[in-house]
């Protein structure tokens, strides 16, 4: 009887070179302060690793001043909205000290649609009234977003505030029908307002820390420069099988991140080359 040989391969070595590739793209693509949080984490739960770093500010920062960008994203997280980051954050960089638009936002890699829906939505996440246009527009997304009884009237006195300002009250009610006890409370109402909802925030974008220099004298020579840290593999005896697996982890990840350092210089490398002709002596 003729027998047929089958060859199955096995699921575990496929998975193996899964998580393997998938722990090499996500270190490809963290920035320098992301790496060292990840590594230092890694420090800390496997004995062959030793992490040392030079005044790591991203373990010392003072997170009691939150940035709008920090703000907007815990908001975002919090609530299930979905707006890609990079969107939130070019819109972040157009806003005053205020919160306002300092120019009308347009984005080439996203229709007037999505910009317009994204600015909606960060207008009515917290500090409510952010991603306005003026004072009138955030004043009236305040008073949508109250429960006030109160806030309609303060919504329709948003129109009005010149006419508040120089009390002008008569010209108010002749023109809204309100009645002067109304007037009173939406104009109290808008007074509890927040007339700049940015003003306790940062409102600076993150900034990317560069990692390689360029040198260019007829030819490119590069230069690591902001790796005031390094991971190093320490090796011991008397193994037990759960310490040869931490051992081999550790293997892997030292692997991945020099393969990351190479992978940046060939990009980096590549970047110059297209791009020589910006490049001075």
């Amino acid at each position: 009887m003729k027998q047929n040989i089958t060859i199955k391969p096995e699921l575990k070595i496929k998975q193996s070179f899964n998580s393997q590739k998938e722990q090499s793209l996500k270190i490809l693509s963290y920035n320098t302060k992301d790496l060292k949080e990840y590594l230092c984490k890694q420090a800390q739960t496997n004995p062959f690793l030793t992490y040392t770093a030079d005044a790591d500010a991203f373990l010392e920062y003072d997170h009691s001043t939150q940035s709008l960008y920090d703000k907007i994203e815990v908001e975002l997280k919090s609530t299930n909205q979905t707006i890609p980051e990079d969107l939130y954050q070019y819109l972040i960089s157009l806003l005053d000290s205020n919160g306002y638009f300092k120019t009308s936002p347009s984005i080439s890699s996203y229709s007037e649609m999505q910009v317009q829906k994204a600015i909606y939505i960060l207008q009515r996440t917290e500090p409510y009234g952010c991603f306005c246009r003026n004072l009138k527009e955030s004043l009236k997304v305040q008073c949508e977003l109250s429960e006030n009884p109160a806030s309609e009237t303060g919504t329709i006195l948003c129109d009005f505030l010149e006419e508040l300002a120089s009390h002008n009250y008569d010209k108010i009610i002749q023109e809204t029908d309100l009645t002067l006890d109304e007037l009173e409370e939406g104009f109290h109402f808008i007074q509890t307002l927040n007339p700049k909802p940015a003003a306790n925030y940062s409102t600076d974008a993150p900034v990317l820390q560069a990692e390689i220099k360029v040198i260019y004298d007829d030819k490119f020579h590069f230069e690591w420069i902001n790796q005031n840290y390094s991971i190093q593999f320490d090796d011991m005896n008397h193994l037990t099988k759960d310490l040869r697996k931490l051992r081999n982890e550790a293997k892997q990840l030292l692997n991945t991140v020099q393969k990351r350092n190479m992978t940046l210089l060939q990009i980096m490398d590549t970047l110059c080359h297209i791009q020589k002709d910006f490049f001075w002596c």
